[in-house]
């Protein structure tokens, strides 16, 4: 579905695109490498008709996710990640010559999430990590949601010059 979303983003004219997720089921829909990096290419070339400032997410090593949720062939190899991670910092790099663009960490976000890590949500509280993830190992629950919009509004200031909002992030 992502053509139907970036054509409603465009018809929109946003001031900011946030696009976490956007790119991930192009690469964890296709069963082959080959077929994963077109269908990447895909997704990059939806999101280059996105006008004005971007923030993105790279694509998440999901290899914890339940085999219910996400077969074993659609995901790709660790090689395979770097390869297009690479891939996606280096359309950014271009894109960012003419547009303001970010490409946010997903895939550190989710490392963390599917370790034993220990992790700072705010006010000094530290909780572990997995308790911000549904039981299908692929999915944040309402806590790890909020932890990666704390997250995402870092990496929107640093990289994006963006103002800090007057909205608080409260924890849920």
């Amino acid at each position: 579905k992502g053509k139907e979303q970036v054509d409603a983003t465009v018809a929109f004219k946003p001031t900011v695109t946030i696009a976490l997720d956007f790119l991930f089921w192009y690469v964890y829909r296709p069963t082959d490498a080959d077929e994963r990096m077109a269908s990447l290419e895909q997704g990059l070339s939806e999101l280059a008709r996105v006008e004005g400032p971007l923030a993105f997410g790279d694509v998440p090593d999901m290899a914890g996710a339940s085999e219910r949720m996400l077969s074993m062939a659609a995901r790709p190899g660790a090689e395979e990640l770097v390869r297009m991670n690479a891939r996606v910092r280096a359309w950014a790099a271009e894109r960012a010559q003419r547009e303001v663009t970010a490409v946010l960490p997903l895939g550190e976000w989710s490392a963390r999430l599917g370790t034993g890590e220990r992790v700072d949500v705010g006010d000094g509280e530290i909780i572990d990590a997995e308790d911000m993830m549904f039981v299908d190992g692929l999915h944040v629950n309402v806590l790890g949601l909020w932890w990666m919009l704390r997250e995402m509004d870092g990496v929107m200031e640093r990289e994006m010059g963006a103002v800090e909002a007057e909205v608080q992030f409260r924890r849920p």
